[in-house]
C-alpha cells in the first residue's frame, strides 16, 4: 500500500493556499496546517468548514510541525521566521512555496493559466464553472468562491475533476509566475499593482514566451496588444470590444446595474451568439470574452458558452450586493488598486443615489506605490455629494516601511474637493456610516486580503 504523503499548510486559510490544500486532499495527500486568523479567533465558519473537510488545525506556534510530515507548504505571505517553518528547518523538512507546489498542476497536461493584473478570479471562475457544466470535470484553483457552487456546496474555490484540464489564476505580485509553463495563457490586462508596469511587461512577455499551445491576449488594453508581436510560439487568439479586429468580439452591449446583455462573435467563422450575464460592467464583458475563448478551446460552442453564462451567479466579493432595498444597497468589494476600483466606481454610477465608500488598502509598499493613481481614480469618480471613507492600511504581519497612511491618501482627496475621511479605528465606520445615511444610498466597502471585510460589511448593514 503507498504512502498518503502528509502536508502541513502553514497559512492555510488564505484564498491561494485554502484550493491548493483542497487539490491536494483530493489527490489523496493528508493535509493539516496554521493560520494567524485561526489564532486570533477570526472567521471561525470558515475554519470550521475545514476541520469538518479533514483538515487538522494547529496554533500557529510550531506544535504542528512533526518529522513524519512529507513537506510543510508556506504562503509567500508568511515570515520565514514564525515557528512552524524555524522548526520545519529544525527538523530538515522540505518547505515548499505556493509557486513550486502550483507549478506541479501548471507544468503538465492540459493548464489554462489566468493572468494579468485584474480580472484573473472572475475569467478563472466563468471558465472553471463553464467546464463544469459542461461535463468536463475540471480541476480549478481560485482566489475566490464561485457564488453558484458556494451556495450549493460550501465551497466554490475549488473544484478537483477527474479531467485533463486545470484552469488557475496566476499571481504576477511575488513573480511566481516565472515557474509556470500552462498550455493556455490568458493575459487580461496589465495595469500598476504590486510592481511597476515596466517589470510587469517583462514577467507577462516571459510567460506568453513559455506558453505550450494557446495564448489568448486581451487586445483593447494597450500593454497587452504591445505584447502581440512578442515572440510567442504559441497560437495567439485575441478578443476585445474597441477592438474589431480581434477573433472574438463583443457587439450590441446593453448594460444595466445588474448585468449586461450582448453578442459574441467569432469574426474568422462568423459564428455568434446572444450573451446575457449577471455581472455589471464593462470589464465583466471583456472577462466573459476571455472565458469565452477559452471555452473554444476546449470544443464548446458559443451557443453553450452563452447557455452556462446565463447560469453563473459571479464570483463573492466581485462587486457582490449583501443586501438591496429602499433603503441602502450594500456591495462588497475586492477592488484594492487603481485598475479595479476605477472599474468597480464606474460600475457603481449605473446606480442611482448617493454613495459611499469604505476602502480598506492592503500593504504599505503597494499602497505607497498606487497612491498617486488611487488619488486620481476616486478625485475623478465620485460625485460632490459621495462619501469617501478609509480606514488604517491593512497590516498582514512581517516587515514593512510604514512610511504612509490612509490619512495621507484622505487629506490629499479633501485638497480636491472630496468628502473624505480616515478613521484610524475602523470599528468607528459603521456608526459614522449610520449618522450619515440617507434613504437609497449605495454603500459599498472594498479592499483584499482581508478575510473579515465582509463580516464588516455585514456589520454596517446591521447598523
Amino acid at each position: 500500500m503507498s504512502h498518503a504523503p502528509h502536508y502541513f499548510i502553514c497559512g492555510l486559510g488564505g484564498s491561494g493556499m485554502l484550493p491548493i490544500a483542497r487539490l491536494l486532499k483530493a489527490q489523496g495527500a493528508i493535509i493539516c496546517g496554521s493560520d494567524r486568523a485561526f489564532d486570533q479567533g477570526q472567521t471561525p465558519e470558515k475554519f470550521q468548514v475545514l476541520q469538518e473537510e479533514g483538515m487538522r488545525l494547529y496554533r500557529q506556534d510550531g506544535s504542528g510541525i512533526a518529522p513524519h510530515l512529507d513537506a510543510v507548504i508556506a504562503s509567500s505571505a508568511i515570515e520565514r521566521t514564525v515557528p512552524d517553518l524555524k522548526r520545519a528547518n529544525e527538523l530538515g523538512l522540505p518547505i515548499y512555496n505556493k509557486a513550486e507546489i502550483l507549478a506541479r498542476f501548471i507544468n503538465q497536461g492540459k493548464a489554462i493559466a489566468v493572468s494579468g493584473t485584474s480580472g484573473k478570479t472572475t475569467v478563472t471562475g466563468m471558465i472553471g464553472f463553464v467546464l463544469e457544466m459542461h461535463g468536463l470535470a475540471p480541476q480549478m484553483m481560485n482566489g475566490g468562491h464561485i457564488v453558484n457552487f458556494w451556495q450549493e456546496r460550501g465551497n466554490g474555490n475549488a473544484l478537483t475533476g477527474k479531467g485533463d484540464i486545470f484552469v488557475c489564476e496566476t499571481d504576477e505580485s511575488d513573480n511566481s509566475v516565472s515557474s509556470y509553463n500552462p498550455a493556455v495563457t490568458i493575459l487580461n490586462n496589465i495595469t500598476m499593482d504590486h510592481k511597476p508596469i515596466e517589470e510587469l511587461r517583462v514577467i507577462f512577455s516571459d510567460l506568453l514566451k513559455r506558453t505550450r499551445e494557446t495564448v489568448i491576449l486581451n487586445m483593447d488594453d494597450p500593454e497587452v496588444a504591445a505584447l502581440y508581436m512578442t515572440d510567442v510560439a504559441a497560437k495567439i487568439i485575441t478578443f476585445g470590444i474597441k477592438t474589431k479586429c480581434a477573433d472574438f468580439i463583443a457587439t450590441d452591449i446593453q448594460m444595466h446595474a445588474h448585468g449586461s446583455d450582448f453578442n459574441i462573435i467569432q469574426t474568422q467563422t462568423g459564428e455568434s451568439a446572444a450573451i446575457h450575464i449577471r455581472m455589471p460592467g464593462q470589464h465583466n464583458i471583456l472577462n466573459a470574452l476571455a472565458a469565452c475563448c477559452a471555452a473554444y478551446q476546449c470544443d464548446i460552442s458559443l451557443s453553450q458558452f452563452a447557455e452556462y453564462m446565463c447560469e453563473f451567479k459571479g464570483i463573492k466579493r466581485r462587486f457582490e450586493v449583501v443586501s438591496h432595498d429602499k433603503n441602502a444597497t450594500i456591495i462588497d468589494d475586492f477592488g484594492h488598486n487603481p485598475d479595479k476600483i476605477q472599474a468597480s466606481l464606474r460600475t457603481l454610477a449605473q446606480y442611482k443615489g448617493r454613495k459611499i465608500v469604505v476602502f480598506q488598502p492592503h500593504g504599505f509598499g503597494p499602497t505607497k506605490m498606487m497612491k498617486d493613481d488611487l488619488i486620481e481614480v476616486v478625485a475623478s469618480l465620485l460625485q460632490k455629494d459621495d462619501i469617501f471613507i478609509m480606514p488604517e492600511i491593512y497590516y498582514a504581519g512581517g516587515q514593512a516601511q510604514k512610511d504612509i497612511s490612509s490619512s495621507d491618501i484622505i487629506t490629499a482627496l479633501k485638497e480636491q474637493g472630496v468628502n473624505a475621511h480616515f478613521f484610524n479605528a475602523r470599528g468607528d465606520i459603521p456608526k459614522f456610516v449610520q449618522g450619515n445615511h440617507k434613504a437609497g444610498d449605495i454603500i459599498m466597502v472594498m479592499g483584499a486580503r482581508d478575510d473579515t471585510l465582509s463580516d464588516f460589511a455585514k456589520t454596517i448593514l446591521s447598523a
